[in-house]
């Protein structure tokens, strides 16, 4: 896997951390499955059947595995692979072009070159770490607790067209279920393409009966109409999401109902909810969510539950507070580099298996799934997903410490926040993970957007990070959120959700010299700090 750059003097404690049990867990799975998704070859959009009679069975969901003759060539071409691979490690010390090490062995078939051939070095860095020389391919096996059996239940699986599901999806799915403790997962081709198929799938919209008179040139008029339902916003959220649930709202008739947490703990949730729907961390206040009440609130109403939890993958499991269905926009940290845009829908069986309905499920119908070529991306990204994570938020505690030591123009105390900064944070964070693993996202409130606007600008030119409004990256971005992200909402919504103008969103990378530069140019534009503050 790429290396991540360190942070100046804060990894001492990494390699404890990657040894966590759990975390363990979690990285292998991410690997193993990486390297089932590249054995079993690329995915077409459609799957191929023995005969008309298979076909027209799995399309009517009863045909329970396919042919054993497809599985049994299938397997037997990726195991070949897997010898491929491992021959080729072998000769690595003599050849160093890996194009002349490809072109040196026959591949069983025009496939198994295709992989190779789109992604050697993928390949030839497993077949490095985990072959070790041996000379026998079963070793990879061995080394990832790779199963001939693994390849069989991979092959047989029944999953006739892309937009219904995918095996290599299913291996992203398989690990962020594990990841995020819950019984199901389903890809998304984005995160608001996630989010939007969730709102249109459990909350109600409105419906008009019309009478149709038999008469031709009589309109018709509406004689009955069953009220949509009610779909609650909790804390400040993204603001593309909030558009995109007002349009959705007004286009199908649902009330939308947003309420600051502060107005939440005060007065709970109304009782005609249908949905409720919070970040665990706000976006960009950062301020965290009150799970647990929340939940209780929505038991009360019958209201189903809804978390994205972009901001803090692995340090909190939303699932283990029961809440109904988490979110992910996969483009963020889960992908660590912002090349690919995904996004995951994870929870209880029951309701994430009503997203896949063939015949009403949003996923399916509404057609918003990630390729299999991007699944595979988000796999072999992941497998460092623990270890990013570190690195950011050693960083983000280093900035946001420094930051707090500064005065604004007026000899205030410059405000700075991190999730693990407010204490609800303890009381829904995953008390099994260290305490050394958060996230990478600081907000610091300057006194004015045209000091966020320098602040950010000086970063930028001295070449640490970048000004970009996604986050989760091994690189640090910079972002105001009033002039981007949240710019949808008018002054009064930004002001009711704690959204000031100068409020400058910082997702911090593994740079090895952001806190220092943070601590220089804080210098440059605000007082210095009191002596006694700076030791």
């Amino acid at each position: 896997m790429p290396e991540i750059p360190a942070a100046d003097g804060q990894m001492e404690h990494l390699d404890e951390f990657l040894r966590h049990p759990e975390i363990q867990a979690i990285t292998e799975l991410l690997r193993k499955n990486a390297v089932l998704a590249e054995l079993i070859g690329p995915q077409h959009t459609t799957q191929r059947f023995a005969n008309a009679e298979n076909l027209a069975l799995a399309f009517q969901g009863k045909l329970d595995a396919i042919d054993p003759e497809l599985v049994a060539e299938d397997v037997a071409n990726a195991v070949a692979l897997a010898a491929a691979i491992e021959n080729m490690r072998n000769d690595m010390d003599e050849c160093t072009n890996i194009s002349e090490i490809i072109g040196a062995y026959e591949f069983p078939d025009s496939t198994l070159h295709a992989i190779v051939d789109a992604n050697p070095e993928f390949l030839l860095d497993y077949a490095v770490e985990y072959a070790e020389c041996k000379g026998n391919f079963d070793y990879i096996f061995e080394k990832l607790g790779i199963t001939e059996e693994d390849l069989t239940d991979l092959f047989s699986r029944v999953w006739v067209y892309s937009r219904l599901t995918n095996p290599t999806n299913e291996l992203l799915e398989e690990a962020v279920s594990k990841m995020e403790h819950t019984e199901m997962s389903a890809t998304f081709g984005s995160g608001l393409g996630a989010i939007n198929a969730v709102i249109r799938q459990f909350v109600k919209p409105t419906k008009v009966e019309w009478f149709h008179f038999d008469e031709p040139g009589k309109a018709p008029f509406p004689v009955e109409t069953t009220k949509g339902g009610k779909l609650v916003i909790v804390g400040s959220i993204y603001g593309g999401t909030t558009a995109s649930m007002k349009e959705i709202c007004e286009r199908e008739g649902i009330e939308f109902f947003h309420m600051p947490i502060s107005t939440f703990e005060k007065e709970g949730l109304p009782d005609d909810t249908d949905m409720v729907y919070f970040e665990t961390s706000n976006n960009p206040t950062l301020r965290v969510v009150p799970i647990p009440k929340l939940v209780e609130e929505a038991k009360r109403v019958g209201a189903v539950t809804v978390c994205d939890n972009t901001f803090t993958p692995v340090s909190v499991k939303p699932a283990d507070h029961d809440v109904d269905i988490v979110l992910h926009s996969m483009t963020k940290y889960l992908g660590g580099k912002s090349e690919d845009l995904g996004g995951v829908v994870s929870g209880k069986k029951d309701l994430v298996a009503r997203l896949l309905d063939l015949h009403e499920g949003q996923r399916m119908i509404g057609g918003a799934v990630m390729a299999p070529r991007v699944a595979k991306e988000f796999l072999k990204n992941m497998a460092n997903l623990p270890e990013r994570l570190y690195r950011s938020t050693q960083n983000a505690r280093a900035v946001a410490k420094i930051a707090k030591t500064f005065k604004d123009p007026e000899g205030k105390p410059l405000k700075v926040r991190t999730a693990d900064s407010y204490k609800a944070y303890q009381y829904i964070r995953d008390l099994e993970m260290p305490e050394t693993l958060g996230n990478g996202m600081v907000s610091i409130f300057l006194p004015s957007v045209e000091l966020a606007r320098s602040f950010a600008n000086k970063m930028i030119e001295r070449g640490v990070g970048k000004g970009a409004v996604s986050l989760g990256s091994t690189t640090t971005y910079y972002s105001i959120p009033s002039e981007t992200t949240h710019s949808e909402m008018d002054l009064e919504e930004q002001d009711r959700v704690g959204i000031t103008p100068g409020l400058l969103r910082i997702s911090c990378g593994s740079e090895e010299n952001l806190p220092a530069e943070v601590e220089s140019i804080l210098n440059e534009l605000l007082e210095k700090p009191e002596p006694a503050l700076a030791q």
